[in-house]
């Protein structure tokens, strides 16, 4: 497939059809392609981050999520997708901040997160 190189919103959709594939390392190195281009194209960093995290490299993906959440505090799937990721890395205050947050926005959250991140209210 021949791309733009310099076109963020291609790089993005070659992400996603890695991702579809199963070909995360593939997706990574496009997402990253896609913000490097563009550094303040959220939705790249949004998918981005949950490559990262699917890829079990969590510190990443809560990098990325953030970088979202920073460029877009309106979205709401980054901030449930930053819940989930401080989750798995045991950071359990952060992760209810944001899913509050996720459900702030609108978004819809696991009722099992929530039912989990109650001790830390």
């Amino acid at each position: 497939m021949s791309i733009n190189p310099d076109f963020a919103e291609a790089h993005n959709n070659l992400g996603n059809a890695y991702i579809k594939q199963g070909e995360l390392v593939k997706a990574i190195a496009a997402y990253e392609r896609a913000t490097d281009i563009w550094p303040n194209f959220a939705e790249a960093h949004y998918n981005l981050g949950i490559a990262y995290r699917k890829s079990q490299q969590l510190d990443q993906a809560i990098s990325e999520l953030k970088q979202a959440v920073a460029i877009n505090p309106a979205y709401a799937k980054a901030h449930y997708h930053l819940a989930i990721a401080y989750y798995y890395n045991k950071q359990y205050r952060e992760a209810l901040i944001h899913c509050k947050r996720a459900i702030e926005l609108g978004a819809a959250v696991d009722p099992k997160l929530m039912e989990l991140l109650k001790p830390y209210e």
